[in-house]
């Protein structure tokens, strides 16, 4: 109970810190009030986590390729600023920085490359190591 009881203030402490540093991130208001961002994590207040989401975030999550259900605003960032997240059929990644700001980034399939589709300047492969399922391999410099 008493545990509960100090998450909460924790939590009052996040959103007022929120509040009077409009610009501060999860990771800034989690210093500003002595705290471990892991350990508030366990908090699952939508207020606070509201505060570090963009106002778009359900609209990103809809147009994402990981079909899991989002059961709280807390879950929904851990989504977004964890790792790299999908949308679009793959083609785009989007993910929170660590000022909060929005980063996203195209396939190279999407972008427009000279000669994209031609075997003797570019092949097509897959890399483990990358989000994409496609990446480009430039062949012969033209």
């Amino acid at each position: 109970m008493e545990e509960q009881k100090k998450v909460g203030l924790v939590s009052q402490e996040l959103i007022m810190s929120k509040n009077k540093h409009a610009d501060a991130s999860p990771w800034d208001a989690c210093n500003n009030v002595s705290c471990d961002f892991k350990a508030v994590g366990d908090d699952d207040d939508d207020e606070v986590w509201d505060k570090f989401l963009p106002s778009d975030y359900r609209e990103i999550l809809a147009r994402g390729v990981d079909s899991r259900r989002v059961v709280s605003k807390k879950h929904a960032f851990t989504l977004l600023s964890d790792s790299p997240f999908l949308l679009d059929n793959g083609i785009l990644s989007f993910m929170l920085n660590e000022e909060g700001e929005k980063c996203y980034m195209l396939s190279a399939r999407e972008l427009s490359i000279a000669w994209k589709d031609t075997r003797y300047f570019w092949r097509w492969t897959s890399l483990p190591e990358s989000r994409f399922s496609e990446v480009a391999e430039l062949q012969v410099l033209a």
